[in-house]
């Protein structure tokens, strides 16, 4: 009898602490997760999300291609390199959105680079294209250089979801180059060798179909600065 006590005992406390937990749980439900939209005129890091590695969209070495163009434009296995902000993107409006403004799915934007230790610059595509039929991505001193839209972006839901979709950090992307001559996506392409961190050249790349879409060359994040 007193050993079946003791597990009446045991089992009205186990009872007892249950039913403490779930008054807890009504009473102070978990806090909402807070979503971060992104907003223009405030700085990002840009994760490329190939599948066999990571890395952010970044800046490294003169390059040479109208008299305005600045740097070349690779990605690096670190969001800020060289602690100057060259892994550093800040989101302009290609037209007119107010600072502020939370970014939305089709909306067109330029891609100001932040390097604090030189001129900053912007995304930009400039240079007679590959065999392969992917063009050079550069950054360039103008929003948009040549005034054809070399320069402009437009944010393009990985998942499908339509235009005018709040664009949430770490939200999966494309960047589609509006250039009117042929709109290519951005997309990292081959092993660069600038740096010991640098991972793979940026190209414009015409290809967008089901193999590269697998692997993700093309889609990208907007990740928060650390």
């Amino acid at each position: 009898m007193e050993i079946i006590k003791v597990l009446v005992a045991i089992i009205l406390s186990y009872c007892l602490i249950y039913f403490i937990d779930i008054m807890a749980t009504s009473m102070y439900p978990p806090a909402n997760i807070v979503t971060l939209h992104v907003k223009y005129g405030q700085s990002y890091h840009l994760e490329n999300q190939w599948s066999h590695g990571k890395s952010y969209l970044d800046i490294c070495d003169q390059a040479v291609c109208s008299a305005t163009t600045k740097y070349s434009v690779v990605t690096d296995k670190m969001p800020d390199r060289s602690r100057q902000k060259t892994g550093t993107w800040k989101i302009e409006s290609a037209t007119g959105l107010a600072d502020g403004t939370t970014l939305s799915v089709g909306d067109l934007i330029y891609l100001r680079n932040q390097w604090s230790s030189g001129e900053q610059s912007y995304l930009d595509l400039c240079g007679p294209a590959s065999s392969s039929n992917k063009y050079p991505m550069v950054t360039d001193l103008n929003p948009d250089r040549a005034g054809v839209g070399t320069g402009t972006w437009k944010i393009e839901s990985a998942k499908g979801s339509p235009d005018g979709t709040p664009v949430s950090v770490g939200d999966v992307i494309y960047l589609h180059n509006q250039w009117t001559g042929m709109t290519p996506y951005l997309a990292v392409d081959c092993i660069a060798s600038s740096l010991p961190t640098t991972r793979f050249t940026v190209v414009g790349d015409m290809e967008l179909n089901e193999a590269r879409t697998k692997t993700k060359t093309y889609t990208w994040k907007f990740i928060s600065l650390r």
